[in-house]
């Protein structure tokens, strides 16, 4: 049905999507490609503050981990307590 090229791009688009690239980042990248060119001085900080936005999501996601992994051994008699923490109240009632 389709070629590899063809699969090959589309696997490349679903997977840059999944990675948190929109699909105009997408697009110019692809251009690029296509032309031959390497990247250009624009793209490659584009993808250094998207690298740079990721490393900032990752330690944000540690950091809650942590919490929430305190949480879990911690011994809170009331689980409305336990959400209130979550969510910054010290009571949901």
């Amino acid at each position: 049905m389709f070629d590899s090229d063809v699969l090959s791009r589309l696997h490349f688009i679903k997977r840059a999507q999944s990675l948190g690239l929109s699909l105009s980042e997408i697009k110019d990248l692809l251009s690029v490609h296509d032309q031959g060119d390497l990247p250009c001085d624009h793209i490659k900080a584009r993808l250094q503050d998207k690298v740079v936005a990721i490393n900032k999501q990752i330690q944000e996601l540690l950091m809650f981990k942590q919490e929430l992994e305190s949480l879990l051994n911690t011994q809170i008699p009331d689980f409305t307590e336990v959400v209130g923490n979550l969510v910054g109240y010290d009571s949901i009632y």
